[in-house]
């Protein structure tokens, strides 16, 4: 019986952590948007936004997005572009972002890239070390 309240209790965990991922919209329309939303579809509201210039590792605009998730840059170089948005949480998700010569962006690269956050990482790696053990301690038993 215990048992199956351990896994009663470990898919609510799950569903849990998946409940809070991130997904990105990006927007051109002479600046460059992000509009960012957990899962569930409620924005990012207030979240901080580090956006990255071409071939950099230092913070070229320091942002915070606004009560629907949005924020909106105007590039002033060519390259890739990154901007990471991070909720207070710890959820977030990252973009790069593709701009031209003529600083247009590249609608073909206009794709997001979520990110797990370190709970959802923790969750996996515990979830996987259990499994593992499980599997182990059953064959053993055989």
């Amino acid at each position: 019986m215990r048992r199956y309240f351990f896994l009663l209790f470990l898919f609510f965990c799950a569903h849990l952590v998946w409940s809070h991922g991130t997904k990105t919209e990006v927007f051109y329309d002479g600046l460059v948007g992000i509009k960012a939303a957990f899962d569930a579809g409620q924005p990012m509201a207030h979240c901080k936004v580090l956006i990255f210039a071409p071939g950099s590792t230092d913070v070229a605009i320091n942002a915070i997005t606004d009560a629907n998730g949005i924020v909106c840059f105007a590039p002033d170089k060519a390259g890739t572009w990154t901007v990471q948005i991070r909720g207070q949480d710890g959820h977030g998700a990252r973009v790069d972002i593709d701009v031209d010569e003529s600083l247009h962006v590249n609608t073909k690269t206009l794709q997001s890239n979520a990110q797990f956050s370190p709970v959802q990482i923790a969750v996996m790696v515990v979830w996987a070390l259990l499994a593992t053990g499980l599997l182990i301690v059953s064959r053993g038993k055989k």
